[in-house]
């Protein structure tokens, strides 16, 4: 999504140990009126604060891994933290 500070990167995730998503493994397998009320979600979230979002749109957990990754580099790299390798 897009808010009035640039992109704002969203990561959809599942519990493990929850019967009714653990089949979920990749984008396709949500069912598709849930991502509609997330969607939604992120649309009106921000009303309050008179403020607009755009989301542009799902990606699938490849693109996430590298944004998280990224995200924790540039983290690690700005805290003087030893990188891990993990995310």
């Amino acid at each position: 999504m897009r808010d009035d500070k640039g992109f704002d990167f969203k990561v959809l995730c599942v519990a493990v140990g929850d019967p009714h998503q653990a089949h979920v493994e990749r984008l396709d397998q949500v069912r598709p009126h849930r991502l509609v009320e997330i969607k939604h979600f992120f649309d009106t979230y921000k009303l309050l604060e008179d403020k607009e979002v755009d989301v542009v749109g799902w990606q699938e957990a490849d693109r996430a891994r590298e944004v998280l990754t990224a995200d924790r580099a540039t983290f690690e790299r700005e805290h003087g933290v030893p990188s891990s390798g993990a995310v």
